[in-house]
């Protein structure tokens, strides 16, 4: 059986210069599961199991939608292979410290998931339906709230008091921690390694 590298693995790794990381990843034919990779999902499982096993039970959907089945086809685990690593490597998933002071450059990288998912969904085709459900309603539910609040108060100059960029990370954090849980869930779908907290330093 051939071992095949996905691409975008690659970039990421070379964007990070990482190589003591490349070495602890396992490389593994294009979607096997890794060693020890303990997958959260099985073909035909319903939505809302799904969504329970991941912890994204606070996104709304309709009762209907979350009794169907669960079908993810190769392009799926591909499209969230994708934004994956997106994600892994954008400040919105990364704790901002205090002393940064890039609260624009964080609502910049936290908006730009919308052309970024747009371009993955565009480039992976309408094979990857069951990926398309859960970003969609992602962007719509967690991500919209968030940036169409803080775009307005952005344009109003509103980072210029500290009391207001104090206000917007602690709801950042909320809503890195939400990205996280997606991007977990992400990894889950495309049957690899989870690397959110690769670079945790807490206690």
């Amino acid at each position: 059986m051939s071992c095949s590298i996905n691409p975008g693995f690659q970039t990421f790794c070379r964007s990070f210069e990482q190589r003591d990381i490349i070495a602890s990843i396992h490389l593994v034919p294009h979607h096997y599961p890794l060693a020890g990779y303990e997958k959260h999902w099985e073909y035909n499982m319903k939505w809302k199991d799904l969504l329970e096993n991941w912890g994204m039970t606070s996104l709304k959907l309709k009762a209907g939608f979350l009794e169907t089945e669960w079908k993810p086809t190769d392009p799926d685990k591909d499209a969230a292979w994708d934004l994956y690593v997106e994600l892994l490597t954008r400040i919105a998933t990364q704790p901002l410290a205090i002393e940064d002071g890039i609260e624009k450059t964080a609502l910049e990288s936290v908006h730009s998931l919308f052309p970024t998912t747009r371009a993955i969904l565009k480039s992976r085709g309408r094979q990857c339906v069951e990926f398309t459900k859960l970003a969609v309603v992602v962007l719509n539910q967690v991500v919209h709230p968030f940036t169409a609040k803080w775009h307005r108060i952005s344009v109003a100059d509103g980072f210029s008091d500290p009391a207001t960029c104090e206000q917007f990370r602690r709801e950042l954090e909320v809503l890195r921690r939400q990205l996280v849980t997606y991007a977990k869930a992400l990894a889950d779908i495309a049957g690899v390694e989870d690397l959110t907290e690769l670079n945790n330093t807490g206690a």
